[in-house]
């Protein structure tokens, strides 16, 4: 899991934004509907038995039920060889669930859905196959190749002129964050995020939230917070949540600018660095001191730990230094210009293009100096997991490990650990 971005919960942005009074939803002549086609595949429940035949026929008969003629569904077209970078959020969670792969057609008998989803080639040939089935009988669809939220947001406000209503549907919180966006100031969209057993459906306007003063300038502002803190293409950092990001925002005046520099495709790398350098600064500090360099910082924040410490030392603790910062703004900034239609060369953006799939650069420089690297040993009696010295350390045991020696345990490559997780838009209801 090497190449595994720390991810951070990104559901959390929803508690920033106010909900809209609930609306009745159901097969009406006035609302358009535009079905996330991630979030709709999870939402249909397979049967126990039978055969694909007669899952197409459930999801054609669902959405025609919930939702009449009136909707576009989108699906999400990444492949496994996709040069994307959303492919390594996928590849993420595929890791959690691992399945066989299946070669089916319709008369195939069925697997366990959750278990037949987990496998990325399954869910890929599932998608190209299911949208034929469901323009069958009417029901209009579409497979992005780039990134399906930004698709299932153009198509809301391309309908939104021949109709007097359009509602989306979806789990994502990417979904709320490009509405309050993308979507004109003349133009009001609603979402509904459906709930699941005692939660309620909550719903939100595209109108509110650009307006909301929750968020300095939520319009221009939310797409860089948003990105800065973790997305499915950028890290998190350890520790800071979406909320702390968002009112250290909100309170730090001399912050409030560098949303533009993200926004506006010419800004030079320079001044997209120093944005990140005093952002991130900010974060660890919450000082404006010039002299507070990041490289500087971490060592200090080291001395600390050091100083506080009566076990192993947890890096992730540490800001990250001035080349990792780098590229997180690297990917932060091709992010913020993907969400709105700009396609920059992902290499050039903290990316690196290995056997096709798309990995993240996390740093051009080691931890440490290798001297340094080489004293840090472990002695794990047992397969070297999350609890190993080295794995916390983000690095590969050794043949000077007390116990494992590099040759009984599992971390021969070294492995990133998952903070926290979020997989709401995957559950099945």
């Amino acid at each position: 899991m090497s190449d595994v971005l720390r991810k951070t919960k990104k559901s959390t942005l929803y508690n920033i934004f106010d909900t809209a009074p609930e609306r009745p939803v159901g097969n009406t002549d006035n609302l358009y509907f535009v079905l996330d086609g991630g979030f709709l595949i999870h939402r249909v429940i397979w049967p126990k038995q039978g055969s694909f035949g007669d899952v197409y026929t459930i999801y054609m008969s669902s959405i025609k039920k919930h939702y009449g003629d009136e909707v576009t569904v989108v699906f999400d077209g990444y492949t496994e060889s996709s040069v994307n970078t959303k492919i390594i959020e996928r590849q993420r969670r595929m890791m959690k669930r691992t399945s066989r792969e299946i070669i089916f057609n319709k008369s195939t008998v069925l697997d366990s859905q959750r278990q037949f989803l987990s496998n990325l080639a399954n869910k890929e040939r599932f998608i190209s196959q299911l949208p034929s089935h469901l323009e069958k009988v009417g029901i209009c669809t579409f497979i992005a190749t780039n990134d399906a939220d930004v698709h299932v947001v153009m198509t809301a406000i391309e309908t939104y002129e021949n109709k007097k209503q359009v509602l989306v549907i979806g789990q994502d919180v990417d979904l709320v964050v490009l509405l309050t966006t993308l979507t004109p100031d003349d133009m009001d969209i609603l979402m509904l995020k459906e709930g699941k057993g005692k939660v309620k459906d909550r719903f939100y306007s595209s109108k509110d939230l650009r307006n909301s003063n929750l968020v300095i300038d939520c319009k221009k502002s939310i797409l860089f917070l948003h990105a800065i803190s973790g997305s499915d293409t950028t890290s998190g950092f350890y520790g800071k949540g979406k909320l702390q990001v968002v009112q250290l925002f909100n309170r730090n005046k001399y912050l409030q600018g560098i949303p533009e520099i993200f926004n506006d495709p010419k800004s030079s790398y320079t001044d997209i660095k120093r944005a990140v350098e005093k952002f991130i600064i900010a974060l660890y500090s919450n000082t404006n001191e010039e002299e507070n360099r990041l490289n500087k910082m971490r060592y200090d924040c080291f001395n600390q730990l050091v100083g506080q410490a009566n076990s192993a030392i947890l890096f992730s603790k540490l800001l990250p230094n001035t080349e990792a910062a780098h590229q997180h703004c690297r990917r932060t900034f091709h992010q913020v210009q993907t969400w709105q239609g700009e396609f920059l060369n992902p290499s050039s953006w903290g990316w690196n293009l290995v056997n096709k799939p798309l990995t993240p650069i996390y740093t051009t420089k080691g931890p440490a100096p290798a001297k340094i690297v080489s004293l840090i040993t472990c002695g794990c009696n047992k397969s070297c997991g999350k609890k190993c010295k080295c794995v916390r350390a983000n690095l590969c045991c050794t043949t000077l490990c007390k116990n494992c020696r590099c040759q009984s345990c599992i971390n021969t490559e070294a492995l990133d650990i998952v903070e926290e997780e979020d997989e709401e838009d995957n559950d099945i209801i």
